[in-house]
């Protein structure tokens, strides 16, 4: 097997969950449009390169050494807990959970998050190919597909890491196992400087001993925590060193635009890696020759394709710039270094000057001096690639710096590889840190190999209720929940097939307050037989939606009469403390006491808040945030109503229905109070009081009505108003809820027998709610008005 053979399988891997996203997430024009981009750079990239020349013959694959490499990638694969089949480390609760949302939710996939449509927007490629699969014959299959298909890119990546080195050897391929910079001397280093206390939890994950937020994954410890990362990053890395071999310049974008699908860091790895093809080039023309002829087949119609693939996918990855929904706000931690670091300017220097001197700076002085031509060249374009990613953080844990290196660090594994050929003088030193920074991917496969050989452990996403997937993982965490989605109304999406409707929530009223703040209820302890005199204790449960709020919010709380009396307020700070902390808070509760006056009527009272942010230039000294309802967006006003305390027992009816009407499946009706039972004068007022109690909060204000009709059943009085008045709006209302309304009704001055009826409407559209068991009303009795 020799490279040639290798590349048909590579580029279907690579390129097999686009033609699945073109196909499912796209309508079918555009569908069709991105195929067609897709098929002509991979037929050219099979068919146009150039034949191995006689001074560089292909080199051969043995069918041993390829099912040894086979074997120790399926190994690889069951060890990182791929499929759940072995130990995982906590980066596949994720996994878990988007593959899940994956097999069980069409594509694209849409969220509703807080009663907001959102949709997912993430490099999913790694997990399209075994979703598919969970589709058709369920979950268990998708994870075996999953592990199968780590596996296959595994094999790929230590196949070509043994052919690009020119070394048909097993010791090729273990230089991708082995090799990593010397994270165990970094942390050792600083523990003598002081600046950390070493302990032993630290030499669990060892890689992770810079305070900088930098960190270099050794590539195989990159397979246990983010294959979708690592699978990409080392077989697009491949492809491009083999075409920059090859001086297939008119293809090197084609890897490039296979990428960003699968992970967007990577894409941006691979940059430097262009630079050095661009310089190489431009380099190779003669200075008194015009450029354009070297820079031609950079223009090819593969290239070309290439890049508009790659806009295509700047366009899907742009719906998560800018506010992703009215709540969510892109948050993406990003800046460079220096300003991202809490650290003095010295000791950030010399920080960074360690980690690049052990991650960078040891295995580049060791290539260097083994190393001549190309390779040597390639060395400089990974090496001043991986300091450049070093300088700029994107990501809550830098995942630029972290899963960018990936492709640049398999061409210094390919370059290891290639020095084993040089001489022993310059081989040992090599061979030295190799072994040296096997201390870290041997720690991290111990840390995955132990648990297997314990029947007691359980892996992380054991912890994942069947059912659970991202929306339910992160749905109290929203700066990380942003991570995952970006807006339906983002350009790309106009170009998607059309979009299911996301999965309705559970019924449930929410208040926004700017674009910051979220009330996602409230506790009312005791929640049951509150009287006058008695002491309320009143909790708050407010999301934050936003990292790190910097202002200083207060709160403003009444308890309203029906009559517009204020019974109680308090203002001050949630949780009594400011806002403004300096470590980022995802809910706030906040607790107050509501004292009830002794001479307090039984009745229903309404809480009202708003949220106050500080602003100098205001007459009150701060500006109300605005208040809007969820779902429907409805303003609210400056002090909107959030829910009520219902004091003292609900008034019995003087007249309980023997078989309660039940209206919209929402509302009962329990009995009336003033209907006369003997015959009473014309014109006179009839007062006719309805019990209602609540089944279920209904999704829109009502409007009781009680109706008057005579024996034709022609319509001769009536009262309609909301229930309670409009005093408390119907998304706030809870089971239980007992709602006591008076329909003032003035009899008519014919005397005769008339017949009472009752019922419910939306004020929208004047549409009665039915009444189980047929009808939209329901009759109260009779009225005889005396002559």
């Amino acid at each position: 097997m020799t490279a040639r053979h290798l590349l048909p399988p590579t580029l279907v891997y690579l390129a097999l969950p686009l033609v699945q996203f073109a196909t499912t997430w796209l309508s079918l024009p555009w569908a069709l449009a991105a195929l067609a981009l897709l098929a002509p750079p991979l037929l050219v990239m099979l068919r146009r390169l150039p034949a191995p020349s006689p001074a560089q013959p292909a080199l051969t694959l043995p069918p041993r050494l390829s099912l040894l490499l086979a074997g120790s990638a399926l190994l690889l694969a069951w060890i990182a807990g791929i499929g759940g089949y072995g130990y995982q480390t906590n980066d596949w609760v994720k996994h878990e959970a988007l593959l899940h949302d994956l097999i069980t939710r069409p594509w694209p996939v849409l969220y509703t998050y807080y009663t907001q449509p959102v949709a997912l927007v993430y490099y999913i490629a790694f997990y399209l190919p075994a979703a598919a699969v969970g589709k058709l014959a369920g979950t268990d299959m998708a994870h075996a597909a999953l592990l199968l298909w780590a596996a296959a890119g595994t094999w790929l990546s230590l196949a070509w890491c043994v052919l690009l080195s020119r070394r048909v050897a097993f010791t090729s391929a273990l230089a991708l196992l082995w090799f990593a910079g010397l994270d165990w001397l970094g942390l050792l280093l600083r523990g003598a400087l002081g600046w950390t206390p070493l302990e032993a939890a630290q030499w669990r994950e060892v890689e992770d001993w810079s305070d900088l937020l930098l960190q270099f994954d050794a590539p195989v410890n990159s397979l246990y925590w983010a294959p979708q990362h690592a699978l990409v990053g080392w077989l697009a890395a491949a492809l491009l060193l083999y075409l920059l071999q090859q001086r297939a310049t008119h293809l090197y974008l084609v890897p490039v635009a296979l990428t960003p699908l699968w992970s967007p860091f990577v894409t941006v790895g691979l940059l430097p890696l262009l630079a050095y093809g661009l310089a190489q080039d431009s380099l190779s023309t003669p200075r008194r020759a015009a450029v354009w002829p070297a820079l031609r087949p950079w223009f090819s119609l593969p290239n070309l394709g290439a890049a508009a693939l790659l806009a295509l996918m700047a366009l899907y990855y742009s719906a998560k710039l800018g506010p992703l929904s009215p709540l969510l706000v892109s948050d993406l931690p990003r800046g460079w270094l220096p300003t991202s670091i809490p650290m003095s300017p010295p000791r950030l220097l010399a920080e960074w000057l360690l980690f690049a001197l052990l991650e960078i700076g040891l295995w580049g002085v060791a290539l260097a001096l083994a190393l001549r031509g190309q390779a040597r060249g390639l060395l400089v374009a990974a090496a001043v690639g991986l300091t450049l990613l070093t300088l700029y953080a994107v990501g809550l844990n830098n995942d630029l710096a972290l899963r960018g290196p990936i492709p640049l660090l398999f061409v210094l594994v390919v370059l290891t590889a290639q020095a084993f050929q040089s001489t022993p003088a310059r081989r040992w030193p090599l061979i030295a840190l190799l072994l040296l920074g096997a201390i870290t991917p041997l720690t991290e496969a111990v840390r995955q190999i132990g648990p297997l050989l314990s029947a007691r452990a359980t892996w992380p996403s054991a912890n994942i209720r069947p059912g659970q997937g991202i929306e339910h993982l992160f749905h109290d965490d929203p700066v990380r929940f942003s991570q995952y989605v970006g807006n339906v109304a983002a350009p790309f999406f106009r170009l998607a097939r059309s979009s299911p409707t996301p999965r309705p929530a559970a019924p449930h009223a929410y208040t926004a307050y700017g674009d910051q703040i979220l009330l996602s209820g409230y506790q009312i302890q005791p929640d049951s037989g509150l009287a006058p005199g008695q002491t309320a204790t009143l909790t708050l449960e407010l999301h934050v939606f936003t990292q790190v709020i910097r202002v200083n919010y207060g709160l403003q709380l009444q308890l309203t009469a029906r009559d517009g009396t204020v019974i109680w307020r308090d203002e001050g700070w949630p949780q009594q403390r400011p806002t403004s902390q300096p470590v980022p808070e995802i809910v706030w509760f906040d607790q107050r006491a509501i004292p009830l006056p002794n001479a307090l009527a039984p009745g229903l009272y309404r809480l009202e808040l708003a949220i106050v942010a500080p602003d100098a230039a205001s007459p009150t000294g701060g500006i109300t945030l605005p208040a809007r309802r969820l779902p429907g967006d409805q303003p609210l006003g400056d002090l909107p109503p959030i829910g009520y305390l219902a004091i003292g027992d609900p008034l019995a009816p003087d007249q309980p229905l023997a078989a309660t009407p039940i209206f919209g499946e929402s509302i009962a009706l329990r009995g009336i109070s003033g209907l006369p039972a003997a015959p009473v004068a014309p014109d006179a007022p009839l007062p006719i009081t309805l019990h209602w109690t609540v089944r279920a909060a209904p999704e829109r204000d009502l409007t009781g009505f009680v109706h008057l009709l005579d024996a034709s059943g022609a319509l001769v009085a009536q009262w309609d108003q909301p229930l309670l008045g409009g005093f408390i709006p119907a998304r706030l209302w809870q089971p239980g809820l007992a709602i006591t309304d008076i329909y003032p009704l003035t009899l008519p001055a014919a005397p005769g027998r008339y017949t009472l009826v009752a019922g419910l409407y939306d004020p929208a559209d004047g549409q009665r709610l039915p009444v189980a068991g047929g009808g939209d009303s329901v009759p109260l009795g009779t009225v005889t008005i005396a002559p």
